[in-house]
């Protein structure tokens, strides 16, 4: 299978998905005049010298009790064991009703395997309300606080609920009705971070979310389901990334005269990319076959079943499913030519001279002495000579 690989760089500072969540429909890609197959998703990247900090604020009212609590817990621990090991800062904080203002205050940023331990003390949901508008505030302000981050600074606010506050328990002086959130949806407006309002699950209103959001914010709801959390969550964790490589089929029209001459390549999407196939001084022809799609990486699996396939800026003829085959060839050809050289096939019928070969030498081994054994070793204090009487 052959196959192109185009890096894409993400501006700074830009949220953007068309170049993951749309790949297929917005990145499209030519070989000449034909359209290349895909493309799809098969690597991020992420910029060492650009440090993210991260806040993940989590619902942990009451109505999060039983598998709401469960299911987001199990999305985030696979967001966070995700990310890169470096370059990048996490803070969870849960919120509820109570003690809004002192939990965000408290909040820690630590390397992502250190956020996993936050996450198992996230404590159980009890009989809290849900203060959102004020957990938008709060994590608001902790991102303002002056640090050595040099790159994105990220707010991530999910609950089940709607805004729920002004009851006995609750804390006083939080955000509610209108004016609340107004004064919400001014900050996101106002706001310099990336911000993702999440809501899970039949308890949230979707147009007060995407009210709130604006066009300054990102608003998904989705259902109360590990599966659908973790999409969302790897789209959030794709938007982090500076760098997307998308691969592109190369059809087979195509794919035969790779080898013999030069080919303009064009990427069309948020921007046009232009390259050039240059073959490679020593090509061999397109190579086609039938492999076990067991043998494949799990990666290269999921890529040949869509209907996509890997490559960059330059072509990689073969991937690993060609060099599977090719691989397997070899062995079958130099078996075949060994074979041929030194080896009589087990169906030829011997020659005459063959089998009068084969009778010199049995006479001969006849004639061989067979008695001989070998003497046992001596040592210094043997006799070998008999003395004079």
């Amino acid at each position: 299978m052959s196959c192109f690989a185009v890096t894409l760089q993400r501006p700074v500072g830009s949220t953007s998905l068309k170049a993951v969540d749309t790949a297929r429909s917005h990145w499209e890609g030519f070989a000449g005049t034909s359209r290349l197959i895909g493309p799809g998703l098969i690597r991020l990247g992420f910029d060492s010298t650009r440090k993210i900090r991260l806040l993940l604020a989590v619902d942990v009212s009451g109505s999060m009790k039983g598998e709401g609590i469960a299911f987001t817990r199990s999305a985030l621990r696979s967001f966070l064991t995700a990310l890169p090991s470096s370059g990048i800062e996490v803070a969870l904080v849960p919120f509820e009703s109570r003690a809004v203002v002192a939990g965000f205050a408290a909040v820690k940023f630590v390397l992502p395997t250190e956020a996993v331990a936050q996450l198992e003390r996230l404590p159980a949901p009890l009989s809290g309300n849900t203060a959102l508008y004020s957990a938008i505030a709060e994590g608001l302000r902790v991102l303002d606080r002056p640090s050595a981050i040099n790159g994105a600074t990220v707010l991530v606010v999910l609950t089940d609920g709607v805004n729920d506050v002004g009851h006995a328990r609750d804390d006083s002086g939080l955000l509610g009705g209108q004016s609340g959130r107004d004064q919400a949806q001014q900050l996101i407006v106002s706001s310099k971070h990336q911000i993702w309002l999440v809501g899970a699950g039949a308890g949230v209103d979707a147009v007060e979310l995407k009210t709130l959001a604006g066009t300054r914010a990102n608003a998904t709801v989705v259902a109360m389901d590990p599966g659908a959390l973790v999409a969302l969550l790897a789209q959030i964790r794709m938007s982090l990334a500076s760098q997307y490589t998308l691969v592109y089929g190369v059809p087979s029209g195509v794919a035969t005269h790779l080898g013999r001459r030069p080919l303009r390549i064009t990427i069309h999407g948020d921007s046009t990319l232009l390259s050039r196939w240059r073959p490679p001084l020593l090509a061999r022809a397109p190579f086609e076959g039938i492999a076990d799609s067991t043998l494949l990486s799990s990666d290269l699996r999921v890529l040949v079943q869509d209907g996509t396939s890997t490559g960059s800026d330059r072509l990689i003829l073969g991937g690993a499913l060609l060099l599977v085959l090719l691989s397997t060839y070899a062995v079958l050809w130099r078996l075949a030519r060994d074979a041929e050289r030194g080896g009589v096939p087990v169906s030829a019928t011997p020659s005459a001279k063959a089998v009068e070969k084969h009778a010199e030498r049995a006479q001969s081994d006849a004639t061989l002495r067979r008695d001989v054994v070998d003497a046992p070793p001596r040592t210094p204090f043997d006799i070998t000579k008999d003395e004079a009487a």
